[in-house]
C-alpha cells in the first residue's frame, strides 16, 4: 500500500495519494517509511484539512494541533 502511494505522490496525484493513505492504511499498521507521511502528502496537495479531520477522528491531538496552525500560516 505504501509503494502505491509513493507513485501516486510521484506522478503529482498527492490529493489521492492522501485519500490512500487514509483509506488503505490500517489504523493499527506500523508503516515502514516508503511513503511520504501524511503531513507531507498533505503539504504537497495544499490542504490540511484532511489531516486535521483525520487526527481528530483517531483523537491524535498534536497532529490535529499542527494541521490547524500550518491551515492558517499557509
Amino acid at each position: 500500500i505504501e509503494v502505491y502511494v509513493d507513485l501516486l505522490h510521484r506522478i503529482g496525484r498527492s490529493a489521492d495519494a492522501v485519500q490512500a493513505f487514509m483509506t488503505m492504511i490500517p489504523s493499527d499498521a506500523r508503516v515502514r517509511g516508503i511513503a511520504p507521511s501524511l503531513f507531507e502528502l498533505c503539504k504537497a496537495a495544499g490542504s490540511y484539512d484532511q489531516l486535521r479531520d483525520f487526527c481528530r477522528q483517531r483523537e491524535d491531538l498534536l497532529g490535529f494541533a499542527t494541521a490547524l496552525v500550518c491551515r492558517e500560516e499557509g
